[in-house]
């Protein structure tokens, strides 16, 4: 599990780098992002490798943050987690 939290960190430290380079939408509804997401399809990110049944599940937090628990099961039939946090609102 350390080597997929290690790159779960060094992706969310690049982000910003890529972030810079989409728009945000200016009708996101957070009501409607928050929920547990399925993975149907993926780009090729090294943190997934070998896991299958990914999903994604997003939550309100009580500072207004939304919380983010990734999973996925290894092919060993252990479950891997990685656990977040995100801020809604206009990128800086």
């Amino acid at each position: 599990m350390k080597p997929f939290f290690t790159l779960a960190i060094i992706a969310l430290a690049v982000s910003p780098a890529i972030a810079q380079k989409f728009t945000p939408v200016n009708n996101f509804s957070l009501d409607k992002y928050l929920g547990r997401w399925y993975e149907i399809a993926r780009m090729p990110v090294s943190f997934e490798k070998g896991l299958s049944k990914v999903t994604a599940t997003y939550s309100l937090r009580d500072d207004g943050k939304v919380s983010v628990v990734n999973r996925g099961v290894k092919r060993n039939g252990k479950e891997a987690v990685a656990w977040g946090k995100a801020k809604y609102g206009a990128a800086k």
